[in-house]
């Protein structure tokens, strides 16, 4: 979540991304019947001068994570481009783009009490039964497991499957598909509301772009038919309204800088068989989130 968030702040020094085939290529490894997939362009985060705002991290106070740095010497503030996230029921694919150093990456999981074979390493994961593996594609190219299949990582070196879907060009992007677009008892309510709405679209993107002077989420979802469409985003407006009537009616207004100022802000539409919305937020929400 904080990196999602560092990426959407990025967009205020907005640079240009990377070229779409590379996105594409990373999507062509991932393993049939993939979910929701996460993205995030790390180094238009790191050539907009904004990592000052993510030093204070707690990750970067994590034991282990700085017990990984000294042993491998990477750090994704610096070493990290890209990364793309896939989830598959229990399991989660990783694949990221940068500047890896795999001697000292094998050696530090031997010392985990892992092993490494034929340019593969695994190592336990801290939930029951499952593993993590890790493997060096190419120069540059890193692909993470974890998984009850011990050597799941290899999945992610096969580009035979052609890309299923077509992501924005934005440089943080969150792909749901149908299944995904259901809200659960640990959903926020104005959240819920939205998910609910796209439940009867095939799969939505939730992406972060805009220009120097206007960021926004921006959402995408197609639909099977026209008058879906419609309805989805004649309803999304309308759960806007709503929300504002019931935050009104507490005495209340929307804030910038929280999740009400967002979701209140909605604008929908549709054309033919695909959903539009964008969603302005404000550079102290984002602020506030990464702090």
């Amino acid at each position: 979540m904080v990196v999602l968030c560092a990426g959407a702040l990025a967009v205020i020094f907005w640079v240009r991304t990377r070229p779409a085939k590379d996105v594409r290529s990373q999507l062509s490894r991932l393993p049939v019947g993939t979910g929701s997939i996460a993205y995030v362009d790390i180094a238009t985060l790191r050539r907009s001068g904004i990592m000052s705002l993510l030093e204070q991290n707690s990750v970067a106070e994590e034991a282990d994570y700085r017990a990984f740095v000294n042993a491998t010497g990477f750090d994704w503030r610096q070493d990290l481009d890209t990364v793309m996230l896939a989830f598959r029921q229990d399991e989660r694919f990783i694949l990221a783009t940068g500047r890896f150093d795999w001697p000292k990456i094998s050696r530090y999981a031997k010392a985990a009490g892992g092993a490494c074979e034929n340019s593969l390493c695994r190592v336990s994961s801290t939930r029951a039964d499952y593993t993590i593996s890790i493997m060096a594609i190419r120069t540059g190219v890193l692909a993470m497991a974890v998984s009850t299949d011990r050597y799941a990582a290899r999945i992610l070196t096969d580009t035979s499957a052609p890309p299923r879907i077509d992501p924005p060009t934005d440089p943080a992007w969150l792909y749901l598909p149908k299944a995904a677009l259901q809200p659960d008892e640990k959903t926020p309510a104005g959240l819920g509301s939205v998910l609910g709405a796209l439940a009867a679209s095939e799969h939505a993107f939730l992406s972060v772009g805009g220009t120097v002077a206007q960021i926004e989420v921006r959402l995408m979802a197609d639909c099977a038919e026209p008058g879906t469409a419609e309805k989805i985003a004649t309803r999304l407006q309308d759960n806007t309204m709503l929300l504002k009537n019931l935050i009104a009616r507490e005495g209340k207004a929307p804030s910038e800088d929280d999740l009400s100022g967002v979701l209140t802000a909605g604008q929908f539409g549709y054309r033919d068989r695909q959903v539009t919305g964008r969603w302005p937020v404000a550079r102290k929400f984002l602020e506030k989130i990464v702090q």
